[in-house]
């Protein structure tokens, strides 16, 4: 059975996303996050109960696993954390970040391509502790982050 890491997945999108997966038998799913937002919902999912923003990630890289489905990525230090504690081996890194991302300045057209600009993100932007002030650029980080990691990822910038 393949072993499926979802961090976040209580909320908005998470949850279509796991009632989907939990039909999927190929996959034991487990749960990474603080246990706060919506936490009764999937009683019978395996839960690793932590804080993606501090050394509590390093709980998931006591377990193997062959695909991480990343909901919550809003920091540029927490996704650095994350990726620190992986498995190599690990398959398939799919990180949901935003349409938030692309540089409006640099390209104004409404259809975008994978090679649009995205913004940049300064340290500054990068330290805000406030996932909602720099939003695009923070996010921006996380993908290159994730880019240049090394691991195999897919990307998705939902609107």
């Amino acid at each position: 059975m393949k072993q499926l890491l979802v961090i976040g997945g209580t909320n908005f999108i998470g949850r279509n996303l796991l009632q989907s997966l939990t039909k999927l038998e190929e996959y034991e799913v487990t749960l990474f996050n603080r246990g706060i937002t919506n936490a009764d919902v999937f009683p019978d999912l395996k839960r690793l109960k932590g804080d993606r923003n501090t050394d509590e990630v390093a709980i998931i890289g006591q377990q193997k696993w062959d695909y991480i489905i990343d909901l919550s990525g809003y920091l540029p230090h927490s996704l650095e954390r994350i990726l620190k504690v992986v498995n190599q081996d690990l398959k398939r890194y799919i990180f949901v970040s935003t349409c938030s991302v692309y540089d409006n300045e640099k390209e104004q057209s409404i259809l975008r391509k994978e090679d649009t600009p995205i913004m940049d993100c300064t340290a500054e932007q990068a330290a805000e502790s406030s996932m909602y002030v720099h939003y695009g650029n923070k996010k921006a980080a996380c993908e290159r982050l994730l880019q240049t990691s090394g691991f195999d990822h897919i990307i998705l910038r939902p609107a």
